[in-house]
């Protein structure tokens, strides 16, 4: 053994306070102190601050603390005051200084006294000070088009950072305190000002607030008015107030998106997946009204966005100091082995203007109660991912932003292994990174940060030489470090951390490890169109490895290697032969140790890969359609027509069926479709099909009067015999269209020419399947004519014969109807009025032909 001797010149300063008759003064206010060595002798220079007592006793008459001898010192005791009791209306923290010059030497204890005056009882309160000595801030905070929660501790604006570190803070925002919202005038009273220290010393200014419900909840600081780039703190002025008006007044941006963590199969775990897992402080809400226990999603799993210093072009403020945290939708998917999501983060800037916020990361909180017959079932860690590709962007206030978050995780579960000695709260902090395609095959660049994650056993009661930690990591490179606390042999317990472990973490998979093996196995494709599949991965550890095996779909194992050598680990490659659809294989390697109860340690990976090569059948692909054409295109939409929607594969999973074209209307003539099926794999087949809509036999145009006018029609110009066209119609033989009569009366009569026909009774107005009378219709007075679509005998004019008639409505409610034309004798068309099934009284407009 090597003994190390430590020679210290040193000597104590006693410090006392007293009244002047000697009579000792017990200190309650607490305190500091300080003592400054002369770096020269003589100089006059204290500038090396060698002992340091930042907390003097809350209840002291005497204070003791060593300092190196053979020096002289400044000594600084620093002693607390206060003004008043509340921190939100009058409390003010001074403090007095009383700066004392000493010689100490070695093995001397020198005496201070502070002597106070005799009215002094040491509370260090002091009487208040007078209006005209103090300022205040004031002006309104809101977050634009949200209702803000009044919610004790999280709703406030404070001013802090100021003389003395004094602060003041207004928690009842709004015209009625603590009704929602909390939005509206505040009012940071009673203020030492800035110059009651030298230099002076403004203060920094800031606040925070909640809004939405549920998994929208969301937890918003604002932006900080502190001395950093455009940014500055605040000047509180004696007797004067310091209007901040609108500059908290916020209209927000938001930036929004899907969450996809995808995950190993849940069926390969008793306990389900580790994504079932994921907990939101919206989980615990006893009363229902949407607001967490905990109003903090500091605690739940969340994603987040930071303000930038830097401004945004054109804004005089930055959102510096400013921080969201908003909670998620979405739950655990069973059939995909997803977790599937979304968010909106609500952000926003000072003075209503557009701010630069950097909102690349998102923490998940796992949290499962242990059962004691599956260790695994223990899931208590907190992890943050951080996208190290999405930049700083400018949040404009009214737009959103498209920010997607998608990352495939592992269940991790690392074994804790005593020679001995009993532990318990087995823990580690992690950190991981990967850069690469990810299982999207998209290329990423992100930072994993594990703050904790804590296994079994969780007490002392339950203390054992075994332990577990249960983790779900996201793909990646890691180094964890663990820790345990465990059993002293004489009692009392000790804080021991355990060599840091290097792993590598593939996509979906199950990692069993330990400190002394680990195995990382690469990971497999989601599918492979070939039945045989090479697989490889590496063993590393601080043991000996006395075998490696795999097992297949949990057959026999088949060994690696046996009595394994650092080359055997260094690079494992073996070939198997897949079975249909999904398969499980799982790399093992077994240690020479063994454990306190006699078993080798060991360690293993699981990870899938599906084999299929089988096109997936579609099931109801439906033969050739015909339709008559509904527009007056000639087209019908394309809701009318039949595709195909399902289809069946060998293999489990969910197979996409899309149709192509993709058409709002299908135009006329023939359409041929084509439906796709694509299975998970992506193995394809199709289907096809025609679709033929048949030209209208006529349409029916409408206009105000006879005349001269045009009329497009599936993509043909017609001339007809109107003063102008004010609405046109598909017209067929077998379903002439109907319009609800209108209540009024014609406001023009007398109007209509020569050759009236007869009158039909008419009677009053209510909606119709065409939802009511047209406008066209709705002066009494209005122009109707067929015109015969033929492109197929005549390609150049397929308007073979028109006919009209003129339509009024009397004021009796009767119908005069004239018809007219070149072609009446090729056309017979004549109006009829008629009841609908709701009661309606209708007209139409039936028509037949005379050749």
């Amino acid at each position: 053994m090597t003994g190390v001797d430590i020679v210290e010149c040193a000597g104590m300063l006693d410090l006392k306070f007293q009244y002047s008759d000697g009579t000792p003064v017990l200190i309650t206010s607490g305190g500091s102190m300080r003592a400054y060595l002369e770096t020269v002798p003589g100089s006059g220079s204290y500038d090396f601050l060698q002992a340091y007592r930042p907390n003097l006793r809350s209840s002291f008459d005497q204070e003791f603390m060593a300092v190196r001898g053979g020096g002289n010192y400044r000594i600084d005791i620093y002693r607390k005051q206060t003004i008043g009791s509340d921190p939100a209306v009058d409390l003010i923290k001074k403090q007095s200084l009383k700066q004392v010059y000493v010689t100490v030497g070695c093995d001397e204890i020198v005496e201070i006294l502070c002597v106070l005056p005799d009215d002094d009882d040491g509370t260090g309160i002091l009487p208040g000070l007078p209006p005209e000595e103090l300022g205040e801030i004031v002006g309104v905070a809101d977050m634009l088009g949200e209702d803000e929660h009044p919610i004790s501790s999280r709703t406030f604006i404070q001013a802090d950072g100021g003389p003395y570190s004094n602060l003041r803070y207004d928690a009842q925002l709004g015209v009625i305190p603590g009704v929602l919202p909390s939005e509206g005038p505040y009012w940071l009273q009673n203020m030492l000002p800035s110059d009651a220290v030298s230099p002076p010393l403004d203060y920094r200014v800031w606040g925070e607030m909640n809004f939405r419900e549920g998994r929208r909840f969301e937890y918003f600081r604002m932006p900080w008015l502190e001395n950093h780039g455009v940014n500055s703190r605040v000047t509180v002025t004696a007797d004067q107030t310091t209007d901040l008006g609108n500059t908290y007044v916020m209209d927000p941006g938001f930036v929004a998106g899907d969450l996809l963590f995808a995950g190993p199969p849940a069926a390969a775990v008793a306990t389900g997946s580790v994504l079932e897992d994921i907990y939101r402080s919206s989980d615990d809400d006893d009363d229902g009204n949407g607001i967490p226990n905990n109003a903090s999603v500091y605690y739940g799993s969340r994603v987040m966005a930071s303000g930038s210093s830097t401004a945004s072009v054109g804004s005089t403020l930055s959102a510096y100091g400013g921080e969201a945290r908003v909670e998620f939708e979405g739950d655990f998917n069973s059939l995909s082995d997803n977790f599937e999501g979304d968010y909106e983060l609500v952000l926003a800037g000072l003075n209503q203007e557009a701010s630069r916020w950097q909102r690349n990361y998102y923490w998940l909180l796992f949290r499962d109660t242990a059962t004691p017959e599956v260790p695994t079932s223990y899931q208590v860690s907190n992890v943050r991912v951080l996208d190290n590709t999405l930049p700083e962007v400018d949040i404009v206030p009214g737009t959103t932003l498209e920010v997607d978050f998608a990352q495939c995780y592992s269940q991790v579960n690392l074994g804790f292994l005593s020679t001995g000695v009993p532990f318990y709260n087995p823990r580690l902090s992690a950190n991981g990174t990967f850069v690469g395609d990810d299982f999207q095959m998209n290329p990423v660049d992100y930072q994993v940060h594990v703050s904790t994650a804590n296994g079994t056993p969780v007490s002392l009661d339950d203390a054992d030489i075994t332990g577990l930690v249960v983790m779900a990591l996201p793909q990646g490179s890691y180094t964890f470090k663990p820790w345990i606390t465990s059993l002293n042999p004489g009692g009392g317990t000790s804080t021991t951390q355990l060599p840091e472990v290097v792993l590598d973490v593939g996509c979906g998979q199950i990692i069993d490890f330990n400190s002394a093996v680990q195995v990382n196995l690469d990971s497999l494709p989601d599918c492979s169109e070939d039945e045989l599949l090479t697989v490889t991965g590496d063993v590393t550890g601080g043991s000996e490895i006395a075998r490696v095996y795999y097992t297949l779909n949990g057959g026999p194992e088949v060994d690696i290697c046996v009595d394994c050598t650092p080359g055997d680990l260094a690079d494992i490659s073996f070939d198997v032969d897949l079975d249909e659809c999904d398969n499980e294989i799982e790399l093992t390697a077994v240690s020479t140790l063994v454990g306190m109860d006699g078993s080798p340690i060991s360690a293993s990976v699981t990870d899938t890969a599906r084999f299929d090569n089988v096109a997936p059948v579609i099931e109801d692909c439906p033969g050739n359609q015909t339709f008559d054409a509904t527009e007056t295109d000639g087209s019908i939409p394309v809701g009318m027509v039949e595709f195909a929607t399902t289809a069946i594969d060998n293999c489990e999973g969910a197979v996409d069926v899309v149709c192509a074209p993709e058409l709002e209307f299908v135009p006329m003539g023939t359409t041929t479709f084509t439906c796709t099926a694509t299975d998970e794999c992506g193995n394809v087949s199709e289907c096809e099909f025609d679709v033929t809509v048949v030209p209208p036999e006529c349409y029916m145009v409408i206009g105000p009067s006879s005349g001269s006018s045009s009329f497009v029609g599936a993509q043909h110009t017609f001339d007809v015999q109107l003063s102008e066209v004010e609405d046109s119609y598909v017209a067929f033989l077998a379903d002439v269209p109907e319009f609800v009569l209108p209540s009024a009366p014609s406001a023009r009569t007398g109007n209509m020419g020569g050759g009236m026909g007869g009158v039909v009774q008419g009677g009053r107005l209510g909606p119709s399947h065409v939802g009511g009378s047209p406008e066209w219709m709705q002066d009494g007075h209005f122009t109707f004519q067929i015109l015969m679509w033929n492109p197929a005998a005549s390609p150049a004019m397929p308007e073979m014969y028109t006919a009209g008639i003129e339509v009024e409505i009397l004021p009796g409610g009767e119908i005069r109807a004239a018809p007219y034309g070149d072609s009446l004798g090729a056309i017979h068309v004549w109006s009829e009025v008629s009841e609908n099934s709701d009661g309606q009284k209708v007209i139409s407009f039936p028509f037949e032909f005379n050749f």
